[in-house]
């Protein structure tokens, strides 16, 4: 039998609309670090991903935006370069949907919006065969 004494920890009218459909969950980054990875891989987190991609910008020196990291990377290699190097560093060809992914995407949400480059969530309702349509772009 599941053990659910952590809904005691919950405010209430959040445990209500959750019940009744009214939450859309936003998914950020970290999530993804709960991937079942390579025993010698861990996957960055934003500031580390922010500090792993200035570190490849020539002169550049990294003051703690990520953004600001990752937006000078692409201007200076460009965004293709961009997204193959963010491919490498948040291993997007070895992490699998870990424990935390495959549970969330057994609860009752019609849309979750998330962040992340990587395509755990997608790969974990695939795995449940409930359909998941990512919207990409702006159109």
């Amino acid at each position: 039998m599941a053990d659910y004494n952590y809904l005691e920890h919950f405010p209430k009218p959040f445990l209500a609309d959750l019940v009744a459909g009214r939450v859309l969950p936003f998914i950020g980054a970290g999530f993804s670090r709960n991937a079942d990875l390579p025993k010698d891989k861990a996957m960055l987190d934003w500031d580390g991903l922010g500090s792993e991609i200035a570190s490849l910008i020539a002169g550049y020196s990294y003051k703690g935006s990520p953004i600001d990291a990752i937006s000078t990377y692409a201007h200076e290699c460009s965004r293709t370069s961009l997204i193959e190097k963010l491919a490498e560093l948040l291993l997007v060809n070895v992490a699998k949907p870990g424990k935390a992914h495959k549970s969330f995407c057994e609860l009752q949400f019609d849309i979750v919006c998330t962040t992340n480059f990587e395509f755990l969530l997608e790969a974990s309702y695939a795995s449940i065969f409930k359909f998941c349509q990512p919207i990409i772009d702006e159109e």
